[in-house]
């Protein structure tokens, strides 16, 4: 069920007038495989049971960069997500409401210190959250699930810049994910 779902938002995309350009998408399906492993600006907490991350409603947070680290079989992957473009630096972001600009970016070398890597076309950054969204299939401690939170929220931002439709976008992903597991 969970690949058929996967081909369908495919098929989706791909049928949108801005395809995810092959060197993104097989970065992202890398990543699909991937557990993440950190997620900067976070303390760390003491794990407690792990039981499925269900994403929450996108939740206001410090303007600032973010880096995720995901960790898998086949390597370590890096995503970048700039929220201060348009806001200045620790100003409280609402998801959907304030515009942020900024930009989502796959970090080539997760452990640098320097940000190089390919920014995300607005399809891809949909294909990311697909992703991310899909990562509630899987177990998680409380605080894996809420750096997963965490970054769901910072892409939402961007991909909702002071723009409407972020509740029926979360929404629609939470149904997605139900079908997914």
């Amino acid at each position: 069920m969970r690949i058929l779902v996967l081909v369908g938002f495919l098929a989706c995309l791909l049928g949108s007038s801005q395809a995810v350009r092959p060197e993104v998408k097989r970065y992202l399906d890398g990543l699909a495989a991937a557990s993440l492993e950190s997620v900067e600006h976070t303390t760390d907490s003491v794990a407690g049971p792990k039981r499925r991350w269900r994403p929450q409603t996108p939740a206001p947070f410090p303007a600032g960069r973010y880096k995720a680290v995901f960790r898998g079989r086949a390597g370590v992957y890096g995503v970048l997500a700039q929220t201060e473009a348009q806001a200045p630096h620790f100003s409280t972001i609402r998801p959907g409401i304030d515009v942020v600009g900024g930009f989502v970016q796959l970090l080539d070398d997760p452990g640098s210190e320097t940000a190089v890597g390919r920014v995300l076309s607005l399809t891809e950054l949909d294909y990311l959250l697909h992703i991310v969204y899909g990562k509630a299939c899987a177990e998680h401690d409380s605080a894996k699930a809420g750096a997963l939170d965490m970054l769901k929220d910072r892409l939402l931002a961007i991909r909702f810049s002071g723009r409407a439709g972020i509740k029926a976008y979360h929404e629609k992903l939470l149904r997605d994910t139900q079908f997914q597991c």
